[in-house]
């Protein structure tokens, strides 16, 4: 078997490499520690990849805007372009949306198909990393509507109208569901405030 430091390493030796024109980061705690979850086939079909790039597209706009974001090169990337134009196949709309969810999950901490959205990189551990099943073309459903659909739809709905009506009160929700303990961080001040007095006394 391979031990943590041999995978370790070869996590180091991975730094910075480029897959498919993509820069990795690897955090090696982060891919082991999350849990994974295989989509439904229907996710794999080519109707529901398109349908899902667009909602991506427009997560990641919104985003952006409310994050104050203005020109992403993301966006004006060839495989974006390319795979959100009419006339992109099928596997160059996989890649397009496949990069527009690692930016969601890396730069906005939201986990695309399971509609979670976190305050900072630790509290993501908590989530759920989906994927699609790769299917063969001639074996893919031809659906976009199901229930698993209907609920990541609904989902995303909700998200862009709170993102575009007020994104402040959107991250203000999402820190609320997701609190961060702060009270370590008032223990200082507590101590300064005791000892500043006491201080001034000492050293008039």
């Amino acid at each position: 078997g391979i031990t943590e430091d041999q995978a370790a390493a070869a996590m180091d030796s991975l730094q910075g490499s480029m897959v498919g024109g993509t820069e990795l980061f690897l955090n090696f705690y982060q891919l082991t520690v999350m849990r994974t979850k295989r989509l439904p086939d229907v996710a794999s079909s080519d109707a529901r990849v398109a349908h899902d790039l667009q909602q991506a597209l427009k997560l990641v706009r919104a985003f952006d805007h409310s994050r104050g974001i203005g020109i992403n090169p993301l966006l004006e990337s060839p495989e974006i372009t390319v795979g959100c134009s009419s006339e992109a196949s099928p596997e160059e709309q996989r890649d397009a949306l496949d990069r527009l969810i690692f930016y969601l999950r890396e730069v906005h901490l939201f986990l695309y198909y399971s509609g979670e959205e976190f305050p900072d990189p630790f509290a993501m551990l908590r989530g759920v990393l989906c994927f699609r099943p790769r299917l063969p073309s001639d074996v893919r459903p031809t659906l976009v509507d199901s229930p698993w659909g209907k609920g990541v739809d609904e989902k995303v709905t909700d998200l862009l109208a709170m993102l575009e009506a007020d994104p402040q009160e959107a991250e203000e929700d999402q820190l609320e569901e997701y609190p961060v303990p702060y009270s370590f961080l008032l223990a200082p001040l507590v101590w300064v405030s005791l000892l500043c007095p006491l201080a001034l006394g000492l050293f008039p």
